[in-house]
C-alpha cells in the first residue's frame, strides 16, 4: 500500500526519479508458524514508463511492484535499504 504520495525530480540527465514511501502487510510461515509481516520501505522508480504510471497514484492505493533491494545513498555508513522498482501494478 501506497503509504505517503510519490515525489518526483529529475536526473541532472532529465531522467524522471519518482520515491514513495511503501507499507506491506502479509502474514508468512516462519520456522512452521504463521506470522504477521509489517514493514515500510522506500521505493524509487525511474524512467519515463514508471513516471507516467506514478502520476495518479495515491496513498492507501494497494500495489505490486517488482524490482530489487539496494543500498539507499553512499555516503552514510548507516545501511538502509531501499526498492528499486522495475515494475509497477495497481491492484484496485
Amino acid at each position: 500500500m501506497v503509504a505517503k504520495r510519490p515525489e518526483r525530480r529529475q536526473s541532472p540527465a532529465g531522467i524522471p526519479i519518482n520515491r514513495f514511501l511503501f507499507e506491506h502487510n502479509s502474514r508468512q510461515m516462519l520456522s512452521g508458524m504463521e506470522r504477521e509481516m509489517t514493514f515500510r520501505i522506500m521505493v524509487t522508480a525511474s524512467g519515463e514508463d514508471l513516471d507516467r504510471q506514478l502520476r495518479n497514484i495515491t496513498t492507501g492505493q494497494q500495489l505490486q511492484i517488482e524490482g530489487c533491494l539496494g543500498r539507499a545513498g553512499h555516503r552514510n555508513e548507516e545501511i538502509r535499504l531501499v526498492l528499486h522498482a522495475e515494475r509497477i501494478e495497481p491492484l484496485d
